[in-house]
């Protein structure tokens, strides 16, 4: 992929640790509608919960799949996952910090450290691993 001028995240080739446990490639279509999502350019997540050295869970889901599966829940949930976000994450501060820590974006430096205990990744038992990629 090219660079970008997003000074958060730019875009960077997808790292191994996204790619699909058993074939070592990419993965490649959206779980929900199936589209191919590597060379489309589409906007999509991929989530992998990870235990130990066993991957429990890996997909990929377009933006639009998950826009409507955000629009399935109802507004409680959305309320409170919401909460619960905005108490255990200030955004822009964790930004900050990140960006003067590595004097810039890694890859690495938004990952080694849990979203919301800020344990370090490499001392859990198990984490979770969400990424947003467009195209490869």
């Amino acid at each position: 992929m090219d660079s970008s001028q997003n000074k958060i995240s730019p875009l960077v080739e997808i790292p191994k640790m996204f790619y699909d446990f058993l074939s070592r490639e990419p993965i490649s279509r959206c779980i929900c509608c199936g589209d191919e999502l590597l060379q489309s350019g589409r906007e999509y997540m991929i989530e992998k919960s990870i235990k130990g050295s066993d991957v429990l869970i890996e997909y990929a889901i377009c933006f639009g799949c998950a826009k409507k599966k955000h629009d399935q829940m109802s507004v409680t949930t959305l309320t409170k996952l919401d909460s619960f976000f905005h108490e255990m994450v200030d955004h822009e501060a964790r930004a900050f910090h990140l960006l003067r820590r590595h004097n810039g974006f890694s890859f690495e430096g938004w990952i080694d450290h849990c979203l919301l205990s800020g344990q370090r990744r490499d001392k859990l038992d198990q984490f979770v691993l969400v990424g947003a990629f467009r195209g490869r």
